[in-house]
């Protein structure tokens, strides 16, 4: 591997961990996995992509008196290997803001420019406005796009009739439920469940999300599910699709699958719920174009991280489900899993 290749993934390692340093530990270490699972997936994203080409030619095509400006503290860059120009973004920012303790999105994963608010949700993440004016911050807010994956499961042939109750909460809450850290998402599969603490309702006080939380008792369901509050609603629903699968599978008596097959197919009903939703509401659950556009460019992004996921269970698990659907479809895919428990040859 040439030096400069080096650079880009320790360069995509550092962003990906640079929340869990500067404030994730006041929280504890339970959401280490969560962000070593997003600098893995963000180094992939950078060994994957073309984007060591594009330092390459940026730094031989500077000359000495030609200038770019770093995006986060507006100085110039100098000629060299001393900036990143991610390919979804276009942003350019000198390296030492990787160990220098600027924010960094959760949502789209930028850093902080001079002319951009950064918001704090409160639990050792912070958000963009661009990603805060889309978010998902409450669980009554999530009503539109439970039925909106409703309907996209209900089209696949594959409707839910049982009730599945859909719950935004923090890391914290979260990292109670899973056994290993915390994630994006989680389906409980327990019929009641005491004391699941959901958010109810959130403001801004300044630069501060401030939340209101409340208990709540779940009984009688198949499945509950669990998402991470303050995502954008795209990445929200992205999540939620997943998660709705894994939730389908329960109800069908499809369990104890391989991670691989499990994860695999969650991963590619995530994937194309981002494409079908994007077809069925291009602009209007949007404000404006420019917003619809970064949605648009935000939905990007996130595919392109779980294409390009390395790990067993997520990464090879959707190109493998990913490649049987588009050969064979998903209805045969599925009664192959519910009847050997595998993927399609």
């Amino acid at each position: 591997m040439e030096p400069d290749e080096i650079n880009d993934i320790e360069l995509a390692t550092q962003l990906s961990l640079l929340d869990l340093n500067v404030k994730g530990k006041k929280h504890g270490e339970v959401f280490a996995d969560e962000d070593e699972e997003l600098a893995r997936a963000i180094k992939e994203s950078l060994r994957s992509s073309s984007n060591s080409k594009q330092i390459r030619s940026w730094s031989t095509s500077i000359g000495s008196s030609s200038t770019i400006d770093c995006d986060v503290c507006n100085k110039a860059l100098s000629p060299g290997m001393n900036y990143c120009n991610p390919e979804f973004w276009n942003q350019r920012f000198c390296y030492n803001h990787f160990s220098d303790g600027t924010p960094v999105c959760c949502g789209c994963v930028r850093l902080k420019r001079s002319d951009l608010e950064y918001f704090d949700l409160g639990d050792g993440r912070t958000i963009c406005g661009d990603c805060y004016s889309t978010s998902i911050k409450c669980t009554q807010q999530i009503e539109p796009l439970l039925n909106n994956v409703l309907q996209f499961f209900k089209e696949k042939g594959m409707e839910i009739q049982e009730q599945v109750p859909v719950f935004l909460v923090t890391r914290m809450e979260m990292s109670r439920h899973t056994s290993q850290g915390t994630s994006l998402g989680h389906v409980h599969p327990n019929a009641t469940i005491f004391g699941l603490t959901h958010v109810t309702s959130s403001s801004l006080r300044g630069r501060q999300v401030i939340l209101e939380e409340k208990d709540y008792e779940v009984t009688g369901c198949k499945a509950t599910i669990m998402v991470l509050y303050g995502l954008p609603m795209c990445m929200t629903g992205g999540v939620l699709a997943h998660e709705m699968m894994h939730a389908w599978l329960g109800i069908q008596g499809i369990r104890r699958l391989e991670p691989k097959i499990a994860e695999g197919i969650c991963q590619v009903m995530g994937h194309e719920w981002l494409d079908w939703f994007e077809s069925k509401d291009p602009q209007g659950s949007y404000s404006s174009i420019e917003e619809a556009q970064y949605a648009r460019n935000l939905k990007k992004a996130y595919k392109h991280l779980v294409e390009v996921d390395s790990s067993r269970a997520y990464g090879d698990g959707f190109r493998d489900a990913k490649h049987s659907v588009a050969k064979y479809g998903l209805r045969n895919v599925i009664n192959h899993i519910r009847r050997y428990r595998t993927l399609p040859n």
